[in-house]
């Protein structure tokens, strides 16, 4: 088929919430590495890695061939039978995680994973009261469309009750300078509600992402995640940190984002990077909230697919091997430096944001952003885009990207933003 044959296929048989990010859609043709190509064999820069996905690179020899290798052995078994990649992936990623999480499920996504960590958050603490910020955003299922906090992915729906939208951390905007010393005034309105359900003997049920990524990749400074932890413990919150874009190396130092932030969540959900790919999800948790949803009935047919286990074994390794955590962390902080010496004083660019291989640039508009996406494509370089306005430029490349990919990515908003 040729591209208008394509197109004319996605735009009359696909549902039409199927939406491309460009006017002139990307038809993709072949990806290796930290590249892709059209079907017309334009080559493209990807540092938006299947949406912050491919982590490892496309087409991963190493990671493929695992893949390969189980396939031959075994494919779909679900879990009502067991199998010995899945135990040994298990043990590594809790061993990844730390010592006080004991338990996991896998699911077939981050969203699913965030719909599981929420039911077991209510069934664990007998509560309903689910608070999320105000920028955040967790998923495509319809209990986690509604815990995301950017109402234009609601729904037209009558909404779940008892989910609540609090102030997002943007630090760098407050007018209030008195943070770092006393409690965050962003938090003073979640504390009341907090107050008012410990009153009645509930705990309440918080959602955070370490790093907002649909929300412009907003990133809360070290010291609100300080005054953070200090407030759950005084109200005896339940954590649920969702590091489906966060997790497996992407912000830099540490394997999630949880543990460079000195959060301590009662459950983790994780996604998209798992697997490079490969649909997977897990929810991982403490022993403490297993013992309290023991008799609780759930299932999955596809979730933990042998295939996507063995490419997530296979992620895992490679991380450790490629030293990726401290990788990240140097080129990320380069390369965030770099973006802001040359483009934050630019007229259109408000300010450059992010950690580790997360980066935003955000826009006085959406068309500004708008703007500078298709630029960046026209000139080979594919980027996404997000934020409530979508007016912030997402970067955010496979943890392969190197410090040449970096310059190149450079150089080309160079010219996008001339």
């Amino acid at each position: 088929m040729n591209s208008k044959e394509i197109s004319d296929i996605f735009n009359s048989k696909f549902a039409p919430f199927v939406r491309p990010y460009y006017g002139d859609p990307l038809i993709v043709s072949k990806a290796e590495g930290v590249h892709i190509w059209d079907i017309d064999g334009k080559k493209y820069l990807d540092a938006y890695s299947g949406v912050a996905t491919v982590s490892m690179g496309h087409s991963n020899k190493r990671i493929n061939d695992a893949v390969k290798a189980q396939m031959d052995r075994f494919g779909h078994i679900s879990y009502i039978y067991r199998f010995e990649p899945a135990a040994e992936y298990a043990s590594v990623l809790l061993n990844k995680c730390g010592g006080d999480y004991s338990r996991l499920f896998f699911t077939n996504s981050g969203s699913e994973s965030v719909d599981l960590a929420i039911m077991i958050a209510r069934a664990a603490t007998a509560s309903e009261s689910i608070f999320t910020f105000s920028e955040g955003y967790h998923g495509g299922t319809f209990l986690t469309k509604f815990s995301t906090g950017l109402d234009t992915w609601h729904a037209k729906i009558e909404a779940p009750p008892e989910i609540f939208y609090i102030t997002t951390p943007e630090c760098v905007t407050c007018r209030h300078r008195t943070c770092e010393t006393s409690r965050c005034i962003c938090l003073n309105k979640a504390c009341e509600k907090f107050e008012q359900l410990n009153r009645k003997g509930l705990r309440p049920i918080m959602i955070v992402e370490p790093v907002l990524g649909v929300g412009g990749i907003i990133t809360p400074p070290l010291h609100y995640f300080k005054m953070l932890s200090e407030v759950i413990d005084e109200y005896n919150v339940f954590l649920i940190c969702d590091e489906v874009q966060t997790g497996f190396g992407r912000v830099g130092g540490a394997f999630f984002g949880f543990q460079k932030f000195g959060l301590k969540p009662d459950i983790v959900c994780m996604g998209k990077a798992i697997a490079n790919g490969y649909p997977l999800g897990a929810v991982v948790f403490k022993e403490e909230t297993s013992e309290k949803v023991k008799d609780m009935l759930h299932f999955s047919t596809f979730g933990g697919n042998p295939l996507s286990i063995a490419a997530a074994l296979e992620v895992i390794k490679l991380i450790d091997e490629m030293d990726i955590l401290n990788v990240v962390e140097e080129n990320g902080r380069v390369f965030l430096r770099d973006m802001r010496l040359f483009f934050e004083e630019h007229t259109a660019v408000k300010r450059i944001r992010g950690a580790g291989y997360s980066v935003g640039i955000d826009f006085e508009t959406d068309d500004e952003a708008a703007a500078a996406l298709n630029a960046a494509r026209s000139e080979g370089l594919l980027v996404g885009i997000g934020g409530r306005k979508k007016n912030v430029i997402r970067v955010q490349p496979p943890l392969t990207f190197t410090t040449d990919n970096f310059h190149e990515t450079v150089e080309i908003f160079k010219k996008v933003l001339k």
